[in-house]
Formats: structure tokens, sequence, C-alpha cells
């Protein structure tokens, strides 16, 4: 009992005197006795290696970006001519040609616009599945050229493809005769794409295959719809001079096409990415999968007025036949493959301003341009006139589309 008592006692002291006993059995103040009196060393939080190399950016769990998106669809650039005869000329050949040799105001494809945003987050804080989304929307407004064999600007070998209303005698029919016939009226022909609308949706998983100190690489998969909408219209306006067509006779013919293309299904790829210090490299090449579906709107109508206000009118367009008034539609499967790249640099930890192009190939695709061949069915050139007949177009006339872009942007990772 006063062995208990005296350890009691002895701690006592020591809690409030500040004395301890030494190994000699004296009493002494606890700064005196070395073992008692060691400092531990302190250990810095954060070494100024670590803050010379923040963390990399895909450490962040949340990220959204806006791109400004530049476009092209390649096949109304580099279409070939040498395997279409005359006979078979469509409007895309006969634009392509004219912009080549000719000097015309507004041509088609010069307005345009595009935009993209995307976004996505990790499931874990390991990065090692996460999901993304990305809307793409690309724009050409409405672009006009004019044929006029006034201003020379109908290319020779078209000559006698493009094509204008004429009639012959008050209560005949309309007749179609080429545009370039000489001191018998004036007139022109307007090609003009209205719209043309392009958009793409995308909605990924991804996951983790390797990851290196430097680089990883993830697996992509997930649905992706596409849709690709146009307009393209053809109006000839006529006025008569030569007596065979009855002078002062005012002839207007209108041809309007719409197309619309729908892509649904799967999408797969991988993303590569390599960081260099601030700066990094994503390489993405992805396949998709897709269920297309395609309808062309076809309609046409042709008017002549008299100079006593007499009108004739004629369910048909210069270029569209009657029977090919209306809409028809196809549907089939189809693989499109697709390469991204993009450069970017990090500014702090939630900012990475980027670069990139991209390229998708569409083995088929309906466009509006497509959907009308240039010339005269025999039986509607006038009387005395010889033209180039058109091959006749019932089903959606598809090919295929290369688009390219390259887009500048920003992200934001939280």
């Amino acid at each position: 009992m006063n062995l208990r008592w005296n350890a009691v006692y002895v701690f006592a002291l020591f809690m409030t005197t500040g004395v301890a006993v030494a190994q000699d059995n004296t009493w002494r103040p606890i700064e005196s006795i070395p073992s008692l009196n060691q400092k531990v060393e302190e250990v810095p939080l954060l070494t100024e290696e670590w803050m010379e190399c923040p963390p990399q950016l895909h450490n962040e769990n949340f990220w959204i970006r806006g791109e400004a998106v530049a476009f092209m669809f390649l096949p109304t650039k580099i279409l070939g001519l040498a395997g279409s005869s005359e006979s078979n000329t469509n409007s895309e050949q006969l634009l392509t040609k004219a912009k080549s040799l000719f000097s015309l105001y507004d041509p088609i494809g010069s307005n345009r616009s595009g935009y993209k945003i995307s976004g996505g987050w990790w499931a874990d804080q390991e990065k090692t599945v996460g999901l993304e989304f990305s809307y793409t929307r690309l724009d050409v407004g409405a672009n006009t050229l004019i044929f006029n064999p006034n201003n020379g600007s109908i290319p020779l070998e078209f000559s006698r493809l493009i094509s204008v209303p004429v009639t012959i005698g008050r209560f005949s029919r309309i007749f179609y005769v080429p545009i370039t016939i000489k001191g018998a009226f004036t007139a022109n022909s307007e090609f003009t794409i209205v719209e043309r609308n392009h958009q793409d949706f995308q909605a990924m998983g991804r996951m983790l295959i390797y990851e290196t100190e430097d680089s990883r690489m993830d697996a992509l998969f997930g649905y992706r719809r596409i849709t690709h909408d146009d307009q393209f219209q053809i109006r000839s306006t006529v006025s008569t001079i030569f007596d065979r067509f009855i002078p002062g006779t005012e002839l207007r013919s209108t041809d309007d096409v719409a197309t619309q293309n729908t892509y649904d299904g799967a999408i797969l790829g991988i993303n590569w990415e390599r960081h260099f210090g601030p700066w990094r490299i994503d390489f993405r090449p992805k396949v998709s999968v897709l269920y297309w579906q395609r309808s062309v709107t076809r309609d046409g109508s042709t008017t002549a007025t008299f100079t006593d206000g007499f009108r004739l009118f004629s369910r048909e367009g210069t270029y569209t036949l009657n029977s090919e008034i209306g809409t028809t539609q196809k549907s089939s499967w189809t693989v499109v493959p697709e390469i991204d790249f993009q450069i970017s640099r990090s500014f702090g930890e939630n900012i990475r301003v980027f670069a990139g192009l991209s390229g998708a190939y569409f083995p088929e695709m309906a466009m509006s341009i497509n959907q009308l061949s240039l010339g005269i069915s025999p039986d509607r050139v006038a009387p005395g006139e010889t033209a180039d007949a058109p091959s006749a177009i019932t089903n959606p006339v598809s090919k295929p589309i290369l688009l390219s872009t390259a887009s500048l942007g920003i992200e934001f990772r939280y």
C-alpha cells in the first residue's frame, strides 16, 4: 500500500513541479536530463521538388470544354470529272468545274460555322472508369452561283446542259432549251445551297487499359447519332425576245431537292495520351457501326406568264421530271472510321488550351446537290433544238464523304 501511494506522489510531483528522479536517485529539473529534453526533428509537408512539379490535369474528376470548329466536306472540292460523260453530269460536278474556271461571287460553301461542346467525369479516384459526352454542330448557310450567258460564266462543256424553259405558241406546252441560245431571250440560272446542317452526338464510357508515369491508354465504347440534312435549289428566269418564243413572255422554273441522313449505332475506339511537362498530346482512333437511313424529297414547277397575264403551269422543273417528284427512302448499315489528334498546354491546375485535327470517312451519304442530273429529256426539248439527255434518278444517290475539321478551344477541370 505504501509503494502505491509513493508512486502516486512521485507522478503528481512530476506533473506539478517539472522535476524527475535521475539515475543516481536525485531530484533534478527535466531540462537538465538529456534523455528527456531531446527535440523531435520537424519534417516539411511540402518539399521544393514537389512544388516544382504540380499534379497533372488528368487528376481532376470533372471537365468541360468548348471548341470553335472549321470544317470541309472534301468531295465538293476534289470530285473528279474524268469518269463522267456530259450526258450524265450532276449539279455538283458542274459547280466544281465552274468554280475552278471562273470567278463567281458568293461561292458555295463560303458561309459556314461550327462548334463542339464536350464534357465528362471519372467514377472513381483512381480514374479507371469514366463517362464522357460530346455534341458537334456544323452549318453551311445559303450561297448562290449564277450562270448567265451574257457574262460568260458558263463553261463550254456545260453549255448544252444548263437549260431554261420556253413556250412556243400561246396554248402550247412548256419546253426547255439550252441557256446559251443567243438572241432568243435573256436568262439566268441560280444554283443555291439553301442550308446544310451536320450534327453529331456521342456518349461513351471510358476504361483504363494501362498507365505509366507520363502516359495512359483508355478504351472507349458507347452510342453515336449523326444527322446530316441539306437543301439545294435551282431557279431559272427567262424573258423571251425572239418571235418564235413570243416576245415578252416571262418564264420561271424551280427545282428543289432536300435530303435527310440519320446514322444510329455503336462507337468503339481507344484514347492514348502522353504528357511532356505542361504539354500533352492525344491520339484517338475510333470506328462507328451505324444503321443509316436516308430520304430524298424532290419538287419542281414551271410557270409561263404572257404579256396579257395568261399563264401556263407545269408540275415539272427544268431538271425534275414529274415522275421524280416526291420522297424516296432507303436504309442500310455502314461503318464510319475516324481519327482525332490534339495538342494542348495546361495553365495552372484547371485550364487547358488545345488545338486539334480530325477526319471522318463516310462511305456513303446522300447530299442534295447530287440528286439532280443536268440536261433535257428528248421529249421536253423545244422543236428544232437539241440538248444532252440526263440519266434518270429514282433512288437516293449516295457518294463517299470525307469530313475534315480543325478546332481550337479551351477546357476547364475541377
